[in-house]
């Protein structure tokens, strides 16, 4: 056991890794990074289209977001990646609450916040 195993006690993004055999393990954490950072850019680009963005800023503010410094940094951490994930998310779940008067996507993103990351759960919690 790592020191770290707390954070991936019931990380979905790490599922696909417990399939993978001991000697991939690190081809499987490289392939997960490159998913993690796709699915944030990903759901970035969703909020900025929700917001209102044009095609090409949407697309651009996304890269910018899944290659941003925070990204890079935490690279070295693979647990803290996943809030980039969740944030967009969140983000789009408080537009949803205030336009629609529908808490179900807020809801389901601070479940996936304290499932993945309950470290980051009340800073983004009380941000949102």
């Amino acid at each position: 056991m790592g020191a770290n195993t707390f954070y991936y006690l019931f990380d979905p993004f790490l599922l696909p890794i417990l399939l993978c055999p001991r000697a991939y393990i690190a081809q499987g954490m490289a392939i997960l990074t490159i998913f993690k950072i796709a699915t944030a850019g990903m759901f970035f680009r969703k909020y900025m289209r929700v917001m209102g963005a044009s095609d090409i800023a949407s697309k651009i503010t996304a890269l910018a977001y899944a290659f941003s410094g925070w990204m890079a940094w935490f690279l070295w951490f693979n647990h803290m990646t996943e809030i980039m994930i969740c944030f967009p998310i969140m983000l789009w779940g408080v537009e949803r609450v205030i336009r629609e008067k529908k808490p179900w996507l807020l809801m389901f993103s601070l479940f996936l916040m304290g499932v993945t990351n309950y470290f980051f759960l009340i800073g983004m919690g009380l941000a949102a």
